[in-house]
């Protein structure tokens, strides 16, 4: 079929045709060129429209460089009747290659179909994009190389750490270990004082090698938090316990509040929240004169499954300069670093804590003023636990309604007491001095309703603790009140002394929430009778009887095989004030276990008939007749190598203490592991 001429009728168009920046072109489906703009020729370098339809339709036929692609552009344009962006080669007159971008569609020209083409170069766009691609495609192989050059210095860098810290570390405990045991011989007293000298300075020297370790190991990305279920409130009274003495040492108080909305148990890393808190409130005591340390605790925020938690170190201290703050969180910087200064310290401790706080999603920060104390904050997120709180036994008579009046001059022991008392039911009332509790006691008394305890600090202003005391069992109609102290000082003979007044209690600060608690349960439940007398029995409770009342509680099972190992574990635990009944193998705990309850289970690993593995998968299986599925195990076992404690964890144990046994480490890790559950 002969094709008709294609003539443009419209002058205007005919105009833009002409001079088109972007090449135009006419075609028939079988490829016969029958118009083109003079762009379309000179792009694919033609000296006229002419000669390029000319040697299109009598020579070459075909511009297209690839005939796939010529292909594929009918296809689509029989299929759509238009085509964008279609990308392909375009072979030039000198047979170059040159890149285009063709947008087309189908005309009706005399009932035959025609395609119009608009054509733009796109070579140096190509050109550029490859460019790109090539130079992508080189930076990708090159942070492949560096990568792995990295993995391999952070490998070695690690391995480094590792060997660092065993090779310090071990002569460091072996002096450590060397001069505990040289300070149980009988020495001299200026023996002793260079035997406790070497201890604390090796104790010191630990320190700052833990903490240069410990930095290395975060900047090498090596420091990995742990992520298992603790007591908030037992991690900050630890804190206190360790450094409650040393405030007292400079007649400062150390206080704790932790508020009723904080869940006492959470999953996170416990050791490095320890960590902060020890840093934190040891620098508020170290830079600390007179007055208190307190740490607070307060919710700061909650989703369904994380909680966000604010810790408050606040101090009475010298406070730091406001140009000096914002050193305060680098590496190897201080306040003061003059060679002449007062205190000393790495500079790390900050750092550490700041990167701590990062790594548990949290953020750190102060406020503080020269002269005027500082306060220290920081928040970490924590996933929620099963356990939303700390069960406290029952009291064997309800203290709720119990009215409780406290005298107490330090404002964060105050609100502590106040918080406490108040969440079991007391109704609390404040007295400021000795004259205003007396006048309040013996008001209170003649209108019948009358205090049942009195929470008695023993620095007051206008009395002392044993004139109070006189004064209240003296009086007839005082007598019955109890009388609890808390004292910072703890000075041997002041626990009889106060006895022989008749105080019922002597804590010493920092008392801790649940101390609190055991004392008003041995001074108003296992105590205290119902009779119309109303008589108390003759009873003295102080934090060792506390500690002694809670472990008396505590039911152990020893599962070990070897004679001589079970004698010297039965010692361990009776001079931690523990009793256990023993069994030497995995099958006789598993067949006493479903006789009677206990609370923990030291299992060995290596035993006959059954071992610690398979008993404790029995254990934990809830098809099995024991009595506690959910009962404390804890491995004891001369494996020691790396992967030996997961391998615990993972058949069911709780905890891991390694042989030999050490007193103080199976004390700690008792001591953890009891605060989880609830001693009946």
């Amino acid at each position: 079929m002969t094709q008709k001429p294609f003539r443009i009728s419209d002058d205007q168009y005919k105009n833009i045709y002409e001079n088109a920046v972007e090449g135009i072109l006419h075609s028939s489906f079988q490829g016969i060129i029958l118009a083109s703009n003079p762009t379309m020729s000179r792009m694919l370098g033609y000296n006229s429209k002419d000669e390029f339809i000319k040697f299109i339709n009598e020579e070459s036929g075909s511009f297209f460089a690839e005939q796939t692609s010529y292909d594929e552009f009918l296809m689509l344009l029989k299929s759509y009747d238009t085509v964008s962006n279609f990308e392909c080669k375009f072979l030039c007159k000198d047979r170059n290659i040159i890149w285009v971008s063709i947008h087309a569609r189908v005309l009706t020209d005399n009932d035959n179909k025609i395609i119009e083409s608009f054509i733009q170069d796109i070579t140096v766009r190509k050109m550029v994009e490859e460019a790109l691609q090539t130079a992508y495609e080189e930076m990708e192989k090159r942070v492949e190389e560096r990568t792995f050059e990295l993995k391999n210095a952070n490998k070695a860098k690690g391995d480094f750490l590792a060997n660092m810290s065993h090779e310090i570390r071990t002569p460091m405990n072996g002096i450590i270990g060397m001069v505990g045991l040289l300070l149980d011989t009988n020495l001299t007293q200026e023996q002793i004082d260079c035997a406790k000298t070497i201890k604390n300075s090796a104790d010191s020297l630990l320190d700052i090698i833990n903490d240069i370790l410990d930095f290395s190991k975060i900047d090498a990305g090596k420091f990995k938090l742990e992520n298992i279920e603790f007591d908030i409130r037992k991690i900050v009274e630890d804190v206190a316990d360790l450094l409650a003495l040393k405030a007292h040492q400079k007649n400062i108080e150390f206080a704790t509040v932790v508020h009723h909305e904080v869940p006492s148990f959470v999953k996170g890393d416990p050791g490095r929240l320890r960590q902060i808190l020890l840093n934190l409130s040891g620098n508020s005591v170290k830079f600390t004169d007179k007055g208190d340390v307190a740490i607070r605790v307060n919710l700061e925020a909650e989703t369904e499954k994380n909680i966000t938690i604010k810790f408050m170190v606040i101090d009475t201290g010298i406070g730091i300069p406001e140009h000096n703050q914002e050193v305060l969180f680098k590496s190897f910087s201080q306040v003061d670093n003059t060679s002449t200064r007062k205190y000393g310290g790495t500079g790390l401790g900050l750092a550490i804590s700041k990167q701590l706080t990062e790594l548990m999603n949290g953020n750190i920060g102060l406020t503080s003023k020269s002269g005027k104390g500082s306060t220290f904050w920081f928040t970490a997120v924590f996933e929620k636990s099963a356990i939303t709180q700390t069960i406290l036994p029952a009291l064997p008579i309800n203290i709720s309604g119990k009215r409780m009046i406290i005298i107490e001059d330090n404002i964060s022991n105050r609100e502590a007491f106040c918080t406490y008392l108040s969440s079991w039911g007391c109704q609390v009332s404040l007295a400021s001095n000795g004259k205003e509790l007396l006048d309040l006691l013996y008001n209170a008394s003649t209108k019948g309703e009358p205090f049942h305890a009195v929470i008695l600090d023993q620095m007051i202003s206008d009395m002392t603790p044993e004139m109070i005391g006189h004064a209240i069992k003296s009086n007839p109609y005082l007598k019955d009140i109890v009388l609890i102290l808390i004292t910072s000082l703890g000075l041997r003979g002041d626990a009889a002394r106060f006895k022989d007044i008749g105080f019922a209690a002597y804590l010493t600060k920092p008392v801790k929430r649940s101390q609190l608690y055991e004392c008003m349960l041995m001074v108003f439940g296992e105590n205290y009778t119902k009779s119309e007398e109303k008589e108390y029995k003759e009873v003295f409770v102080t934090k060792h009887s506390i500690e002694e009342a809670k472990k008396s509680k505590i039911r152990i099972l020893l599962a070990e095989d070897n004679p001589v190992n079970q004698k010297l574990a039965l010692r361990l635990l009776a001079k931690l004030g523990y009793k256990a009944d023993v069994v030497g193998n995995g099958k006789e705990a598993i067949k006493v276990l479903t006789d009677k309850y206990y609370d923990i289970v030291l299992m060995d690993m290596q035993m006959p008939e059954m071992d610690g593995y398979e008993a404790s998968k029995v254990i934990r299986d809830t098809n099995s007749s024991v009595c506690n599925h959910n009962i404390i195990i804890i491995a004891m076992t001369a494996h020691a190598m790396k992967g030996d404690r997961e391998k615990c964890i993972e058949s069911g144990m709780d905890d891991y203490v390694s042989k030999p046994i050490q007193p103080e480490k199976l004390s700690q890790t008792l001591e953890k592991q009891l605060s989880r559950i609830n001693v009946k």
